[in-house]
């Protein structure tokens, strides 16, 4: 069984109900009298709306985040900038993903690397990292390379990286793994105790932490000393001074000094709020006190916590809002409801958003395709600054194209009036002036003054054969400006000659000896290989691949032979540019000298018997090495069995990575795990699938998922119509996360590899 670093399920409990102390450099933006906005979707764009549902800034972006501190990332046409109050453009899109500020610094993304912008736009923390977090007690967890460490808000080394997974500091603790243990770390890098934990909540509060040891959760102070003895089955952070327990698959509640204030005899419990916890009981929840008493009797489907005195509830699959009396604020009659912001909450009614009032009333009718909550944003004044130059045409540093005739498109933003304003090709001057300058051609630009003091250029180069180079210079009252340099390769028509692909997907749910059944592992595979299918549909122009060639093996299908079979068939078949997919979702197991084997149909009993007809891994990973192609390999599996009633476990084994790692160190490494060390993958009836192949699926059909902090994960990141295998893994990392509250995570092992196109989406 995998840990499973169970940041615990409440997130928006340990954010919303606890003042978390995030020390941080003092940083305030210039701010006059306050907006209420909201972020809406309406014909496939996003802007802004006013509490009366007008656009106050228009929807012409391709994804719109929250305003904070005044300023709101905005993506359009595949680039992140932002935007201010009014929907000017502060910092033009120019970075392929952003988040928003957080004690003056955003979080951006540079071609694969992270970095950090100031409110005026400038890297002050270079993109050099793979991964990055915002800052919290003064730090950012950042990863380089394979490790990770810790910064300040200058960008200097504080721990250096060297942990295998890390989490923010708060309260001047940080939880790490490394070499396989998790432990509790401070700001000087020394544990907190001596102990290492199989599980732990990722901070502590009300001064304790959640921890689990041999299979058991308790409670931990800041010097690493348990308070209460791990004796539960589950156990949650302390809200107002009560916490959820779970003791005999039953919930109750303990105070501080670990005592029951109410028993174990629950089905179902989340944490108090507002005095208030909602409860479930023979199917149904209501609301208990402190004292154990119903306030409001048990009647609803689903419940959620008391905030601001209303609490969101769930009848017949319909959504509405009691008061603390448990009457009924709105009534339970939709899809979907977020809690109320500003006074209004967004609802969700046959397929479109709009927003009620306290009374129940429609404040704003239901119309949009998406919507955010409303939130009051200062008015951000934005610093004198010199043009800022955003191209359209070319968007990548480096194009290549195939006529000598080009298009250059761009747009400078100026706060101040422009003074003039130049293009550059190839070091050769195009102006506003029709005249002939040794030989060369000066075409006048088409200029139309848009807002303010900006400008949009729209003309038409003539490329030299090969490199061109091209950069616009532009002057204001503030100063001048040089674009980056992009690059414009012309190359005479090219003829593209694209490489194969095939794909096995085995999946097995029905199996010989029915103790080892699972329930969807063989729609995992059906699944996979339909996606796979359909791509075959695309016109040829946009295709990956030429020929698609696709083989599913599912339940007596996949036995030990016909698996190695069609292994050693495709083998083959590949040549040295196509591709080999292999996904396999199974159980996996591990015989008593450590050889890792997949669980076919016929495979024997127990462990003893596994060389007999289980599928090695070990001839696996010496047949793959032995492929004349490029290799991914999607692994959904362990050593465990079936659990529960409506979940099943299965996950991935570090054997798989090990043995692949070893046997092809020369070779490219693509492999994608389910889950982590001892972690067990679920598979659930609600998905019809594996929460690690639903999450594939998922990113291929570019289905877009919202964090708990409500921020969108994209699957495209680059929108450049591809889903890259560094973009897959980015996305199942966090959205299996976010499938299974924090229970599963994949991992992915990439070595001597480069990022390569796997999927077309739409």
């Amino acid at each position: 069984m995998k840990k499973h670093l169970f940041i615990i399920a409440l997130l928006s409990l340990i954010i919303g109900a606890y003042p978390v102390n995030l020390q941080a450099q003092e940083f305030s933006l210039p701010q006059a009298e306050v907006l209420i906005l909201a972020p809406a979707k309406i014909d496939n764009h996003w802007g802004y709306i006013d509490p009366n549902g007008e656009f106050a800034i228009p929807p012409s972006y391709d994804f719109a985040n929250d305003f904070v501190d005044g300023l709101a990332a905005i993506l359009l046409n595949g680039k992140w900038g932002y935007v201010n109050h009014e929907g000017k453009e502060i910092i033009s899109p120019q970075f392929d993903n952003a988040y928003n500020f957080s004690h003056g610094l955003a979080r951006i993304k540079i071609g694969e690397k992270w970095g950090y912008i100031d409110t005026k736009g400038k890297v002050v923390i270079p993109t050099i990292y793979e991964q990055v977090t915002d800052f919290s007690d003064g730090l950012a967890v950042v990863k380089l390379g394979e490790k990770y460490g810790y910064i300040n808000m200058r960008g200097q080394d504080v721990i250096l990286p060297q942990f295998d997974e890390a989490y923010n500091f708060v309260q001047g603790i940080a939880l790490i793994e490394k070499n396989g243990q998790l432990h509790y770390v401070n700001k000087q890098n020394s544990f907190v105790g001596h102990a290492f934990f199989d599980d732990a909540s990722y901070c502590f509060v009300q001064d304790l932490a959640v921890v689990k040891v041999n299979g058991k959760y308790g409670y931990i102070n800041k010097e690493g000393n348990f308070v209460i003895e791990p004796q539960f089955e589950y156990a949650e952070h302390f809200a107002d001074d009560i916490a959820v327990v779970v003791k005999n698959r039953e919930y109750g509640f303990i105070n501080p000094a670990g005592e029951y204030l109410i028993n174990p005899a629950l089905q179902n419990a989340k944490h108090f709020s507002e005095g208030l916890a909602a409860v479930q009981s023979e199917g149904k929840y209501g609301y208990l006190n402190k004292d154990g008493r119903y306030k409001i009797p048990s009647q609803f489907d689903d419940a959620y916590p008391f905030i601001n005195g209303l609490a969101k509830v769930v009848v017949n699959k319909k959504y509405g809002f009691i008061n603390r009396e448990g009457n009924f604020v709105v009534e339970p009659q939709y899809d979907w409801a977020f809690d109320f912001s500003e006074g209004v909450a967004a609802v969700f009614l046959d397929g479109k958003f709009g927003y009620v009032n306290l009374e129940g009333q429609y404040s704003i009718e239901p119309h949009f395709e998406e919507v955010g909550k409303f939130s009051k944003i200062g008015i951000y004044k934005a610093p004198a600054q010199k043009p800022v130059i955003t191209f359209q045409e070319p968007m990548s540093l480096s194009t290549t194209v195939e006529k000598s005739e080009y298009v250059l498109r761009a747009k400078i933003t100026s706060i101040a009036p422009m003074l003039e304003y130049l293009v550059f090709v190839n070091d050769r001057l195009h102006d506003l002036s029709e005249v002939t300058d040794k030989g060369t051609v000066f075409k006048r630009f088409k200029r139309s003054i848009t807002d303010g003091y900006s400008v949009n250029i729209e003309t038409t180069l003539q490329l030299d054969d090969g490199n061109n180079e091209i950069y616009i210079k532009a002057v204001n009252a503030n100063g001048t400006t040089n674009s980056e340099v992009r690059e414009i390769i012309y190359t005479p028509s090219i003829v593209i000659e694209r490489p194969d692909l095939y794909v096995l997907s085995v999946g097995i749910s029905d199996y010989q000896y029915t103790q080892y059944n699972l329930n969807y592992a063989d729609d995992d595979a059906n699944d996979f290989a339909n996606a796979f299918d359909q791509q075959q549909r695309i016109q040829r122009g946009r295709r990956l691949f030429d020929y698609i060639h696709v083989k599913t093996l599912v339940d007596a299908q996949a036995t030990v032979s016909n698996i190695k079979r069609e292994i050693l068939d495709m083998k083959s078949k590949v040549e040295e540019d196509d591709l080999f997919v292999l996904h396999i979702s199974s159980h996996g197991e591990v015989n008593p000298v450590g050889d890792l084997y997949i669980r076919t149909y016929d495979t024997d009993q127990g462990v003893n018997y596994l060389d007999v007809n289980g599928l090695a891994n070990k001839w696996l990973v010496k047949t793959l090495k032995d492929f004349n192609c490029t290799v991914i390999q999607f692994f959904d599996a362990c050593h465990s069995g079936k659990g529960g009633k409506d979940i099943a476990m299965k996950g991935a084994s570090d054997i798989a990575v090990r043995e692949l790692k070893e046997a092809l160190k020369s070779k490219a490494v693509y492999f994608f795990a389910s889950s982590s060390s001892q972690q067990l993958s679920q598979e659930r009836k609600e998905w019809k699938n594996g929460a690690f192949t639903k999450a594939i699926l998922d990113c291929f059909d570019g289905k877009r998922y919202q964090d708990q902090y409500g921020r969108y994960i994209f699957a495209d990141l680059d929108n450049d119509g591809y889903i890259n295998t560094n973009e897959l893994n980015e996305y199942i990392s966090t959205v299996v996360r976010l499938l299974t509250n924090g229970s599963q995570r994949p991992k992915a092992t990439f070595q001597n590899a480069e990022p390569i196109n796997l999927f077309v989406v739409d």
